[in-house]
């Protein structure tokens, strides 16, 4: 691995870190953490992501396949990167961060990064 990709990598995983420890109730995806973010796409599907202090979420999509990714988020954006083995192309996909001030239980509109519209929802995670 080259030294650039390292220190790449490097600077990642201490930022997936920082972003995990930092995002409790009032962090930048407030109360989406420890419970669930429902994406309701009507007849396409609804996607849900359970979001963890850790910085992992597992995604469950429409077709029922699930996906463990990593998040990392600002108080503007929120991005999702799947984890892959090492040595392998990874995927990431970014979302606007409308979070602030939500609770949970809230519902709201939002048009993905792909410009198709959802009805978002926090919902208590199932235990």
């Amino acid at each position: 691995m080259h030294t650039s990709i390292k220190a790449l990598v490097s600077l990642l995983a201490l930022s997936l870190s920082l972003a995990a420890s930092a995002a409790g109730a009032q962090g930048p995806l407030g109360a989406v953490v420890g419970n669930t973010l429902v994406a309701d796409y009507g007849d396409k599907g609804v996607i849900t992501g359970d979001f963890n202090a850790d910085g992992t979420v597992q995604i469950v999509f429409p077709d029922g396949h699930t996906s463990q990714q990593q998040w990392l988020a600002d108080d503007k954006n929120f991005c999702m990167m799947e984890m892959t083995a090492a040595g392998t192309p990874f995927t990431y996909h970014c979302e606007r961060n409308l979070l602030a001030g939500k609770k949970v239980g809230d519902s709201w509109k939002q048009t993905d990064s792909d410009g198709t519209p959802a009805t978002m929802t926090i919902k208590p995670r199932a235990r």
